[in-house]
Order: C-alpha cells, then sequence, then structure tokens
C-alpha cells in the first residue's frame, strides 16, 4: 500500500480502509489507523538504513505502542509489561538487521579495496584491461621442476601398464609430458628433490629435455 499520511478520519474512504485493515489487522478505529500511520512513518524516518528490511517489525512496534496506549489507560500493567517485551524484541531484530548490514558493507568495502590494490577496479568500476592482466599473470607456482611432475606422471602410467600386464616404459611420452608455458615450476630440481628422485629410482632429466 502507497505510504498515505492521514489527517482526519474523513479521509479513510470505505476502500482505504480495507486495504489498511489488510496492513494493521482488524479491531482499529479510525483514529487508531490514524496513529498507526503516524507512528510507523516516524519509526521508518528514525530507522532510513533498515525500514525496508525491517518494516514487519516497525509495524509491529507502531502496533505494541498503540496498545500500550489503551493498556495503560486502563491501568492494565501485565499487558503494559507484555506489550513492552515485544518492542524490545523488534528493536533486538532491528538490531540485528543493522549489524548485518554493517558486516555486509564492509566486506564489499574490503572487496573493492583489494581490487582497486590490485589494478582490477577504479571508483568502483571493473577495468577490463587489469582484469585481463590479472588472468594473465595469475597462476600457481609449485616448488619442484617439471621434471619431477614428468617423474610422478611415468610412476603412474607404468603402475597403469603393470595392471594391464603391459610392460613399463622407460620414459614418458614427449607429448605427455609438462609443457610450462606460465613459468609455474622452477627451473632446476634442487638436491631434495634430486635425492628423492634417485630414492624412487628415477634418474632426473637433464636441463631441455636432454
Amino acid at each position: 500500500m502507497a505510504e498515505t499520511k492521514l489527517k482526519s478520519p474523513s479521509d479513510i474512504t470505505p476502500e482505504l480502509r480495507e486495504k489498511l485493515e489488510e496492513r494493521w489487522g482488524d479491531g482499529w478505529t479510525e483514529e487508531d489507523f490514524i496513529v498507526l500511520e503516524r507512528t510507523y512513518r516516524n519509526l521508518c524516518k528514525e530507522n532510513p538504513d533498515v525500514s525496508s528490511d525491517t518494516a514487519m517489525y516497525l509495524r509491529d512496534m507502531a502496533a505494541c505502542l498503540r496498545r500500550k496506549e489503551f493498556a495503560i489507560a486502563c491501568g492494565d500493567t501485565k499487558m503494559v509489561n507484555a506489550l513492552l517485551a515485544n518492542i524490545k524484541q523488534d528493536l533486538a531484530m532491528i538490531k540485528d538487521a543493522r549489524d548485518q548490514k554493517t558486516i555486509e558493507k564492509a566486506s564489499v568495502d574490503g572487496l573493492v579495496r583489494a581490487l582497486e590494490a590490485r589494478g582490477l577496479m577504479e571508483d568502483g568500476v571493473m577495468l577490463l584491461d587489469g582484469v585481463i592482466d590479472y588472468i594473465r599473470t595469475d597462476h600457481g607456482t609449485y616448488h619442484m621442476s617439471k621434471d619431477a611432475v614428468d617423474a610422478m606422471m611415468l610412476a603412474i602410467v607404468n603402475a597403469m601398464r603393470f595392471n594391464n600386464g603391459v610392460s613399463e616404459i622407460a620414459e614418458l611420452p614427449e607429448d605427455m609430458r609438462i609443457q610450462d608455458l606460465l613459468g609455474e615450476f622452477v627451473d632446476e630440481p634442487g638436491s631434495g628433490e634430486r635425492e628423492t628422485l634417485v630414492d624412487l629410482g628415477i634418474a632426473p632429466r637433464r636441463s631441455g629435455g636432454q
């Protein structure tokens, strides 16, 4: 229902009353509807950052505040306390919504700062050139030579050949060897890697694939 500022009971037509009853429930007078709408508007103004996310709780608060006026007038302390407890719950839900928005905003701000630091975003706009450069250069690095990977591949291939009753091969076929196009592997095997390959009975290949 679109926001309507009601000033007097005469502003409430039968059609509008039907909509107000859908919003606030039955049992309210025209004067009640005027107070409820005004209280709800004021609560939205006090909570502009979360009013759209917590409309249900703001409406419930408005209704409880109006009922509290009646309970106080009647001296119904038990009802007043019950309504205050309900309002307290509504306030807690509104606070949770605000806290969640703060967390989400901090997460988004942190992501934007990280993207800007990497040259992927500027003034909140993704930079195509920066993204393309990032994709081209973003790759893993492995603390081993490609010879070590080839050796592992050779061991796997020979295990499969053995299981299939086929003789083992001494060297991995060229089309199965690692092609380090992105420079992800170290150029030369370290001493630890060489010792491991020797322990496994695998002689490291010479540089250049010789």
